[in-house]
């Protein structure tokens, strides 16, 4: 009478294979690293940031050489794997880690951009490789806490308001990893199963 719930698996049914999706990743990490270089160079020469600019100016090149690679790499005739796409999430939050650690820690505003690469592999991803996405931006955010380059323009006033501002922003960053780890799979999983029952 009633049908059955569609059943969850753990690998992504072929709604979109890691090759295409491989294909739109560089597009978005483009606009959002020059995003990030823009507001580096607002910050030192508009409010004064004193930043280790070798080594920001050289995670930017980086991730930018990165990306032509990608192209490049996309040219193959060699088709791309589960783990190859799932190392391009992972590269992306390496050099977010470092970025943020150069330019304030968990005070940078762009932060949250971390929840980015999150929702995209939450869409993309097998559950376990998600999982493992979730756990190394849960791992990333509380160390950039502890450890980074204070910038004072970021930094709250009083001992007392860093901390409560800090805790606040963790503790919102924390449930909006889990609402989106948990949920964007659950969407993109339904999506998928209803596609496969259609074909």
């Amino acid at each position: 009478m009633f049908s059955s719930p569609p059943k969850i698996t753990t690998t992504p049914l072929p709604l979109s294979t890691p090759g295409r999706n491989l294909l739109r990743l560089p597009v978005v990490r483009g606009i959002a690293w020059t995003g990030f270089l823009g507001g580096v160079i607002f910050g030192i020469e508009a409010l004064g940031f004193e930043l280790e600019i070798l080594a920001v100016f050289s995670i930017i090149l980086l991730m930018a050489s990165t990306n032509l690679l990608t192209w490049w790499r996309l040219s193959w005739q060699v088709p791309v794997g589960e783990t190859e796409y799932l190392i391009h999430f992972l590269i992306d939050i390496f050099a977010l880690s470092w970025l943020f650690y150069f330019t304030g820690g968990a005070h940078n505003p762009f932060v949250s951009y971390f929840l980015v690469p999150l929702s995209i592999a939450a869409a993309t991803l097998s559950w376990r490789q998600t999982l493992s996405i979730s756990l190394s931006v849960f791992i990333a955010y509380p160390l950039l806490i502890v450890f980074n380059q204070p910038l004072p323009q970021l930094v709250v006033s009083g001992t007392t308001q860093v901390n409560a501002h800090l805790l606040g922003m963790w503790a919102n960053f924390m449930l909006s990893t889990l609402l989106i780890t948990f949920f964007v799979f659950r969407m993109a999983q339904s999506l998928r199963q209803r596609d496969a029952d259609l074909s």
